[in-house]
């Protein structure tokens, strides 16, 4: 798989109902938030070998929202800075948020956007049906 990642390439590993999220650093190394969802309060950022990290690994398109990706130093210097960062949070500060900020300075995640989405289509689709 190395040939094909280039320091700065998100991966997302499909777990059970959600997806984890990494940045390849380098010689099969991926940084990302350490544990499960379940066990991310005082979670930080570190780097592990792609194989050691749970769930089934793709490779996500160099693109998100047509962001533009830093350059792969950049890449490499932002994931060496935000090694032992802490602060996880499901909404605003997951594991997706900070693969897109070293990638491309910028956190996104769309798996939250999503979760928004239907949260917003479901009260909608709650409030109409209680006015019948």
């Amino acid at each position: 798989m190395e040939y094909y990642l280039r320091p700065g390439t998100i991966i997302k590993f499909k777990r059970s109902y959600y997806s984890h999220y990494g940045v390849y650093y380098k010689r099969n190394k991926v940084v990302h938030f350490n544990g499960t969802l379940e066990e991310k309060k005082g979670s930080s950022v570190e780097i592990s070998n792609l194989c050691e990290i749970s769930g089934e690994p793709c490779i996500v398109k160099d693109r998100y929202y047509n962001l533009e990706p830093m350059k792969s130093i950049e890449v490499i210097d932002r994931c060496n800075t935000m090694l032992g960062t802490e602060g996880y949070n499901v909404l605003w500060n997951n594991c997706e948020h900070m693969a897109t900020y070293i990638r491309y300075g910028k956190k996104v995640s769309k798996q939250v956007k999503d979760l928004y989405f239907f949260i917003f289509l479901l009260s909608f689709l709650l409030l109409n049906y209680t006015k019948l």
